[in-house]
């Protein structure tokens, strides 16, 4: 608001003050061991690169309606075609026979720092109006937007509380193959780091 405003800008007039807040950023700086770079989703919703969210926060932020009833690994929001057409795929690597069934178990894993296999729900078709979107997301200005969130167990490890997913940033259509699941490989705008690729691989 205004009155915090001129009451922030008054604050910072005092040298000392100033002293102390440059002292304070320059020592938090040599702490960051990594800086996230700008992505398209920032212009939707404030959702970093690297970051850690649960797949309803994620909904919420975006203007979905519906985000506390989501179950399932995809969703698609906005148009059925060009830049506001977004696919959001929520990965789970490590799928428990508690969890998952047979027909939910999808063979999904970093293949390399910058493609990622991926299968669809066994819904699926190859010439599904579903299918022919995917093969239609890119990273190029007129292209349906994909977006990869991932994290590799269902549950934090002993605490029995939902794991939440790291955001990878944009996906662009490479190949597929078979269908109900379509095997599909994705390449990443912005490649993994050693870590993640360690987490997220087979």
């Amino acid at each position: 608001n205004v009155l915090g405003q001129t009451l922030f800008e008054a604050l910072l007039l005092e040298p000392w003050l100033k002293r102390e807040l440059r002292w304070s950023l320059e020592a938090d700086l040599d702490a960051v061991d990594f800086c996230s770079p700008a992505t398209p989703m920032e212009d939707r919703a404030p959702i970093e690169l690297g970051c850690d969210y649960s797949a309803r926060a994620v909904l919420a932020m975006l203007g979905d309606s519906k985000a506390f009833d989501f179950k399932e690994g995809v969703k698609h929001l906005g148009s059925l075609d060009g830049p506001q057409s977004l696919d959001l795929f929520f990965v789970t690597i490590v799928k428990d026979a508690s969890s998952f069934t047979e027909t939910t178990s999808y063979d999904d894993y970093a293949m390399n720092p910058t493609r990622f296999h991926w299968q669809s729900q066994s819904r699926v078709g190859a010439g599904s109006p579903t299918a022919a979107r995917y093969r239609r997301i890119g990273f190029g200005p007129g292209d349906p937007q994909g977006h990869l969130f991932v994290r590799r167990d269902k549950e934090v490890e002993k605490k029995g509380l939902a794991a939440p997913f790291t955001y990878l940033g944009r996906v662009r259509f490479l190949s597929s193959r078979g269908e109900r699941p379509l095997s599909i490989q994705w390449e990443l705008e912005h490649p993994l780091s050693a870590r993640l690729l360690a987490a997220f691989s087979k």
